[in-house]
């Protein structure tokens, strides 16, 4: 489990990285609406089980004769040993108490966004909504309506007036919400772009992604990758609509929009511990970035696209490379499979029967079996010295009765030498826990 979360980890934060050393070229090359793109590829990485496709990215490496190394530290498998046996992975201590510690912070993590904060907001909105049917009012209404079809959306929105918001400000994902201020001291057309730019998120769905964002930062919380992605996105998503509200619009329009925007920054409203601005409303870098965009923003153009997907396609292939080492967990065997695991820990199940091919422990209580299947039993595993050792791999079984009636039998990769019959112990390959001893 720990090695499947790691895995799921580690896709998205080499992208991370690999995008933040891109980001100065990227400002000069990419529009707000390619960038996009690219950290919302980033995110998917973060949500989509990829690991559990490592099996056949190999297959179709295998094809081109790549081999890549399979890490088998944890692959520890559910062995069917007969109809009535079974030998299920152990799961240690340790990582039940990281399993418990990592709920712990889910619970946490969501206590905190959508009881709390989520709360306050719409408490906040809900003892301030002022019910207003003034023909300005209703100008404003048609006003965005036509806004809407211009946008092309399909979906209902509700405008509620809400008193101490100092702009717009839209919630929901299926059912939309445009929550506007009482009143404004900007100029209708400004107020437009506001709009404009408020519908560009619904039209580009930054609500869904954002809301994504926050459910990978509460299931993987310890990862400090996660809040510097998702401050990330909420900054593209603003450049974005900022590029789709302004687009064909006049210098002197961007400077005013710009103007607003710095203004609604100054004097942003907070109530309790909820602002009603975003988060990295402080961050002067990136609304400096913002002011400066509005100077150059561009028609869409083919080149742009090309390189933002030329650019997301290399990183996303060398950002998936680490998850061909995974090896998926309990897959389910038979007696004949081998099981390589370091830990030895692991717990069996039977039904108080002997298996037919179990070894009798009558004379011995170990026993080494060639790739022959021929049987050696052993007395002394220690090598010696002065032998020129010539090795023939097996398998050793080792017999310990538990003085209750019971054993276990465990069996490990082994070599033994033809001329001195010493042992080499390798790895274990399976644990059998009888209850009732047969042997």
């Amino acid at each position: 489990m720990l090695n499947f979360i790691f895995f799921m980890n580690l896709p998205g934060t080499i992208f991370f990285l690999f995008h933040t050393c891109l980001i100065p070229l990227e400002k000069k090359v990419l529009p707000p609406h390619l960038r996009v793109m690219i950290v919302r590829l980033n995110l998917l990485l973060f949500l989509f089980p990829f690991p559990l496709l490592a099996n056949y990215i190999r297959n179709l490496l295998s094809i081109l004769h790549i081999t890549i190394p399979l890490n088998t530290d944890y692959n520890k498998s559910i062995t069917l040993l007969s109809d009535k046996e079974i030998i299920f992975p152990k799961i240690s201590i340790f990582v039940i108490i990281i399993l418990g510690i990592w709920c712990i912070g889910i619970f946490s993590k969501l206590l905190k966004t959508y009881f709390i904060d989520a709360k306050k907001f719409k408490n906040f909105c809900a003892a301030r909504i002022v019910t207003d049917s003034s023909a300005a009012k209703k100008v404003q209404k048609r006003q965005i309506e036509i806004l809407r079809k211009n946008f092309t959306l399909s979906k209902n929105i509700q405008i509620i007036t809400v008193d101490g918001l100092i702009s717009p400000y839209v919630t929901g994902i299926l059912h939309p919400k445009l929550y506007v201020p009482v009143s404004t001291k900007f100029s209708p057309q400004m107020n437009t772009l506001i709009l404009r730019h408020e519908l560009a998120h619904i039209k580009h769905h930054d609500l869904l992604y954002q809301r994504l964002s926050l459910i990978t930062t509460i299931l993987y919380w310890y990862n400090p990758i996660l809040y510097f992605l998702f401050q990330r996105i909420s900054n593209y998503d603003e450049l974005s609509a900022d590029e789709t509200a302004l687009l064909y619009s006049s210098l002197k329009e961007r400077r005013d929009y710009g103007l607003c925007i710095l203004e609604m920054l100054s004097t942003s409203c907070k109530t309790g511990t909820v602002s009603l601005q975003k988060s990295y409303a402080s961050k002067k870098i990136f609304y400096k970035e913002r002011i400066e965009l509005m100077k150059s923003i561009v028609p869409k153009g083919k080149k742009g696209i090309l390189l933002a997907a030329f650019t997301a396609s290399v990183i996303f292939a060398v950002s998936l490379l680490p998850i061909l080492v995974y090896a998926a967990p309990a897959t389910i065997t038979d007696q004949k499979s081998s099981l390589s695991d370091d830990s030895g820990e692991w717990l069996s199940f039977n039904y108080d029967e002997p298996n037919p091919e179990e070894i009798h422990f009558s004379e011995y209580d170990t026993y080494f079996i060639d790739v022959y299947g021929n049987k050696y039993p052993v007395v002394s595993e220690t090598p010696y010295t002065l032998c020129k050792h010539n090795y023939v791999s097996g398998t050793i079984s080792k017999h310990y009765p538990d003085g209750k009636g019971g054993c276990t039998v465990k069996k490990f990769e082994a070599k033994r030498c033809k001329y001195c019959a010493s042992i080499l112990t390798g790895d274990l390959i399976e644990t059998r826990i009888y209850p009732k001893c047969s042997h």
